[in-house]
């Protein structure tokens, strides 16, 4: 959104910049040994949860940027 069409330079953040942080996001995944198994039982459907968030709010934004706003 920072890039204006047909500009000479990208400008903003872009995506490759943010895989050094990956490892990071598997250590934040794995349940804490002091974690009640309350929660770890739910993780599947936390994770389910998120997944759909994100697929909305992705297909949402692809939907205004192209066809207008909402």
């Amino acid at each position: 959104a920072w890039t204006a069409p047909g500009a000479n330079h990208v400008d903003g953040v872009q995506g490759r910049y943010l895989l050094p942080y990956t490892p990071l996001l598997v250590v934040a995944l794995a349940p804490p040994a002091w974690a009640p198994r309350t929660l770890t039982r739910f993780k599947p459907v936390l994770i389910a949860c998120f997944i759909l968030l994100t697929a909305a709010v992705t297909l949402t934004t692809v939907y205004q940027r192209y066809y207008g706003p909402a």
